[in-house]
């Protein structure tokens, strides 16, 4: 059972680390390799068939009968493993996550942060060059240095700043899962979350700001909505009190929405990031309203991911939502994006690349599923997302007081709603991120049920560790301060 549990650690360590080279011979930027070992636990300790495995076996079943479909209209043998392997490697993280995430202990994903937080500090200074060629050999289009002066920020061990802010994401939720699991303290937690803070400022990503927001909004809105009384539930109670606390939060955020409307372009002449950016060229296309495009806007906000996600739900009505199989974007893209009417000729933000390709996948698991197995392959992913959903209502523990509760139901839900936007509109196909965090989600309620959690104890506390976690995060700030001061006087200046 030992080795178990370190086998565990190391697929949920490689779960943060997917951009690895570690299997020669694949070109994919997401490795599959943490899915290769989630495979191997599966079978190393008998699991119940609940709905939620159930569900994935019919998944994967349907995934193999389009495979014949695809190699009966001629596409080759080593595309369609390779796509089969990106659909199913991600669902083996839930089957054994969702079962055995008792068995990670917070010392790896302690290191996990660490490791993050020590490139971004090298990729922050910069003049590191030699991090440059340890990352080009580990990661697809790795590079080791990054300035606060430019569009783009740091990238972290990812390819690019939009999946660094994916990584910084899956961080979040797993630091206030922890949280939860009463596995870190609250020092803790403040200490990971500033230590995140300064990454996701560094990072600049669009797709970073995205992901904290949905998930600090999800979880102050469902604080607001639960009940407080002793049981929990989602009933409302329309108090004068709860009017007056609804009244003002809304005028509060339409007084923000209204001083970033008005003031965007300053700050963005003075901070040159990317969610700056975004929120501007939102701004700008409402502004001419009268020659909205949606298509255009998707691709000035997001790139072709947006697009190519719109192209994969638009085939659900092509084929009579059949699906075309897999990796159908090899074949029919051309087809499927006349049919959703987007021309990429014609939007001019585009790189030419991506204007003039004949084949571009969508960056969506429920997109991509929707596109090549239709409506009953998208009807079974959201049948499982629904079985997730319906581990947030947690059991009242008589042991455990109703603030923590709703403490714990209010962080199931923001991890919930970060694991669906991934799922849906934004992750590739083969990403663990948001399959992890589904398994967060789902096995919080069987944890509190079966009385594992437990009071932080002071010895665990009190570990060099810990004493070296906590150090290594507090001085951060102290050691970027010289270089941040400086960076933002001349920006100022």
């Amino acid at each position: 059972m030992l080795v178990y549990c370190y086998f565990v650690n190391i697929v949920f360590f490689l779960c943060f680390f997917p951009y690895f080279k570690l299997i020669p011979n694949i070109t994919a930027e997401v490795q599959p390799f943490c899915g290769f070992v989630a495979l191997f636990l599966i079978f190393l300790r008998k699991r119940k068939l609940d709905p939620i495995s159930q569900k994935i076996l019919y998944i994967i079943a349907l995934l193999f009968f389009y495979l014949l479909i695809s190699f009966y209209r001629g596409l080759g043998f080593s595309t369609l493993v390779l796509s089969i392997i990106s659909y199913t490697l991600p669902l083996f993280i839930l089957l054994v996550f969702k079962d055995d995430i008792s068995y990670v202990t917070e010392k790896t994903f302690l290191s996990v942060i660490l490791i993050n937080l020590s490139i971004g500090i090298l990729q922050l200074l910069g003049g590191f060059g030699f991090l440059n060629n340890i990352l080009a050999l580990i990661i697809s289009r790795g590079t080791g240095s990054s300035s606060l002066d430019g569009l783009r920020g740091i990238t972290l061990l990812t390819p690019e700043p939009s999946h660094a802010g994916r990584t910084l994401g899956l961080l979040l939720c797993t630091a206030f899962f922890f949280h939860a699991l009463r596995r870190i303290s609250k020092i803790k937690l403040g200490a990971i979350i500033v230590a995140l803070i300064i990454l996701l400022v560094a990072n600049k990503s669009g797709t970073g700001f995205i992901l904290f927001s949905i998930f600090i909004c999800s979880y102050l809105l469902s604080r607001f909505i639960l009940n407080k009384g002793k049981k929990l539930n989602f009933k409302i109670k329309f108090s004068a009190a709860f009017l007056f606390k609804l009244i003002i939060s809304i005028l509060l955020g339409v007084l923000v929405i209204l001083a970033l409307w008005f003031s965007i372009d300053a700050l963005y002449i003075r901070f040159p990031i990317r969610f700056l950016q975004i929120l501007l060229r939102i701004r700008n296309s409402f502004s001419n309203f009268y020659n909205f495009n949606l298509y255009h806007f998707l691709a000035l906000v997001a790139g072709k991911r947006y697009l190519t996600v719109a192209i994969g739900y638009f085939s659900l009505f092509q084929n009579y939502g059949l699906g075309h199989g897999l990796s159908s974007y090899l074949m029919d893209f051309t087809q499927l994006s006349q049919f959703a009417g987007v021309d990429f000729q014609s939007i001019t933000t585009l790189p030419l690349f991506e204007r003039t390709a004949t084949a571009l996948k969508p960056d969506s698991y429920g997109a991509s599923i929707a596109q090549d197995t239709g409506i009953v392959g998208l009807i079974l992913l959201l049948t499982l997302l629904i079985s997730v959903w319906k581990s947030v209502r947690l059991p009242n523990v008589m042991d455990l007081p109703p603030s923590y509760l709703r403490h714990t139901q209010s962080v199931c839900i923001a991890i919930f709603a970060v694991a669906l936007y991934m799922i849906l509109l934004n992750t590739s196909t083969s990403l663990p991120f948001p399959w992890l965090l589904l398994s967060y989600v789902y096995c919080l309620r069987q944890i509190l049920t079966s009385g594992q959690i437990k009071a932080i104890s002071p010895s665990s506390s009190a570990s060099p560790f810990n004493w070296v976690f906590l150090r290594s995060v507090l001085w951060t700030p102290y050691l970027l301060s010289p270089l941040l001061f400086q960076r933002l006087m001349r920006k100022l200046v």
